[in-house]
């Protein structure tokens, strides 16, 4: 919850500071800042003693034992992924988490500030952006002051359910409130799932394989959102658009309930992801190994850092 706060404030103060030290002392101080800041980060991690855990019994049977601290970088990934295998649950949740980072920041993000410049001006295209970061804000502080939900998985599908009808709410009406509202609802939601996500990961993946997971959930979800980035455009200039254009071929069915013209082809697609979102959490909460996860995979240490019992038996 605190990391996701984190990284809420960095979405609403970063780009605030930025427009005041843009219209005061112009982009070249921006640029120094930005040099000092990152400057200041590598020398913080430099300092940072990090432990690497120690390959116990249970490591050394797992894929990759023996070379944890050596090896090339696509064998490493190797590794990871060979963990994964091994516990499909969390290969579904890594499934899960790709194509939710697919549609919603690589479809999502990029079709926002075109949708919002259809109908307003760029002051509340910026409005708009900036209501995500508040959403996830809220989210990073219920999130760290909560905990969460006991079953995590159910937590993130309620999460998921919340951002598909925040927009299939952006894609109905073309209104700057509405749409404000519907993207700090999908950053509230986004955020959340994403925390719930990172505690399982780091509950469930022993420590000597957990930095080899991390980066593949990073390598799949950041690839994902890229390529949701490519397609938007094309698929809305050359395909959405169109349809829904005054003369398009969907004025009379979808055109009659989203409207039609300049932008309603955008419009159309947001509304189409939020149902393809209900649809994937439909499909996730009807196979027990996703929905159970929590049940079929155990944790990789109880209070008392051994083994938990419980899960090992239930597994």
């Amino acid at each position: 919850g605190m990391a996701q706060t984190i990284a809420a404030l960095e979405m609403v103060v970063g780009p605030a500071l930025a427009g005041v030290l843009l219209g005061t002392v112009g982009l070249g101080v921006i640029f120094l800042v930005d040099f000092v800041t990152f400057g200041a980060s590598v020398v913080a991690l430099a300092l940072v003693v990090i432990p690497k855990p120690p390959v116990d019994e249970a490591d050394a049977e797992s894929p990759g034992a023996g070379r944890t601290s050596a090896g090339s970088l696509l064998r490493e990934f190797g590794d990871g992924w060979a963990y994964l295998r091994q516990r499909a649950p969390l290969l579904g949740l890594l499934a899960l988490v790709t194509w939710t980072m697919f549609l919603m920041p690589g479809f999502g993000f990029a079709l926002c500030t075109p949708l919002v410049l259809t109908f307003a001006d760029e002051q509340a295209a910026g409005l708009v952006l900036a209501s995500f970061g508040f959403g996830a804000l809220a989210s990073g502080v219920v999130l760290a002051g909560w905990g969460g939900p006991a079953r995590r998985m159910n937590g993130i599908f309620t999460a998921l359910i919340g951002a598909a009808l925040a927009m299939t709410l952006i894609g109905w009406r073309e209104s700057v409130l509405t749409t404000a509202i519907g993207v700090a609802c999908i950053g509230a939601s986004f955020m959340f799932m994403m925390g719930l996500s990172r505690v399982i990961w780091q509950v469930k993946v022993t420590p000597a394989y957990l930095g080899r997971v991390f980066g593949l959930r990073l390598v799949f979800g950041v690839l994902a959102q890229c390529v949701g980035l490519m397609l938007a455009a094309p698929l809305a200039q050359g395909v959405f658009e169109p349809l829904m254009a005054v003369d398009g071929a969907l004025v009379d069915t979808v055109g009659s309930v989203l409207g039609v013209g300049d932008g309603r082809g955008m419009g159309f697609m947001y509304a189409a992801i939020g149902l393809i979102v209900l649809a994937t959490v439909g499909i996730c909460a009807a196979f027990p190994g996703i929905r159970c996860l929590e049940d079929r995979v155990p944790d990789v240490a109880g209070p008392e850092g051994a083994q938990d019992p419980a899960a090992t038996e239930h597994k």
